[in-house]
């Protein structure tokens, strides 16, 4: 295969992806929540999607390795400059800084936030944001990252890895973002993190550490500047969180917490 026609197919798997995610959002969500019969195609959904972003794609058409893609298969160790040994500095030292900055963001805005914050309201969004933020991780940066730093063409001269990351940095932070229409404060929070993960993610590849990142980072941005967390449908509607539809028994758990 030529390599225009493998950039060409890299670009298509990310449309592929990115096309399935929105309709799970805009089109299957709503349907689920108005019908339950609905629930065992969405969860169809899910699993063909997951299948694809972590085996189909990644292992058997891409093959990438675990030390691009951030992530192992069976114990295949990651063993590249993501691993946990080399990047965990890198990550604690970004989630630090901007955690820090929310925190001092949400205190100058409100001076009394501190006591507005309600301990099982801050745990349950943080054990949610820890699967749903690891699962973002896989999505946006385990395979959309490493399909664009595939698709984008490398740039000629000693400047051109950073060039590279750059773009990629870039058409990552752009995708990350645009999925969270329309909620127009959380895209720009998501375009501003996803730039900063993407420059991260491109020398330190962990999706492990970026879904920890995520997860802290998110529940900060929640519970300190009161961004809401909705996205698609369930923007407009609070209650149509599909989530609550299809997993058994989280409704009941989070309550109106989101």
């Amino acid at each position: 295969m030529t390599t225009a026609a493998s950039r060409l197919r890299n670009c298509a798997e990310v449309a592929l992806v990115m096309g399935a995610l929105e309709f799970g959002i805009w089109i299957m969500g709503p349907l689920v929540v108005r019908d339950h019969s609905f629930i065992p195609h969405y969860w169809l959904l899910v699993l063909l999607c997951g299948v694809y972003i972590l085996w189909l794609s990644p292992l058997v058409i891409n093959r990438d390795p675990a030390a691009i893609r951030g992530w192992g298969w069976r114990g295949e160790p990651n063993l590249g400059p993501g691993r946990w040994k080399l990047a965990w500095r890198s990550y604690a030292g970004v989630t630090a800084t901007i955690g820090v900055a929310l925190i001092a963001a949400g205190w100058w805005r409100d001076p009394a936030i501190l006591d507005r914050i309600v301990p099982g309201t801050f745990a349950v969004r943080l054990s949610g944001y820890l699967v749903w933020g690891t699962v973002q991780a896989l999505i946006f940066f385990g395979f959309i990252h490493t399909r664009l730093r595939q698709a984008i063409p490398m740039p000629a001269g000693k400047g051109g890895p950073y060039a590279h990351q750059a773009a990629v940095g870039v058409a990552t932070a752009m995708v990350f973002s645009a999925a969270h229409l329309p909620n127009w404060p959380l895209m720009g929070f998501t375009l501003a993190a996803g730039l900063i993960w993407s420059c991260l993610f491109y020398w330190r590849p962990n999706v492990w550490l970026l879904g920890l990142c995520h997860a802290l980072l998110g529940t900060l941005l929640h519970q300190f500047i009161r961004i809401p967390m909705r996205i698609g449908y369930f923007y407009h509607e609070p209650h149509g969180y599909i989530m609550r539809t299809v997993v058994p028994g989280l409704a009941d758990f989070i309550g109106h917490r989101f």
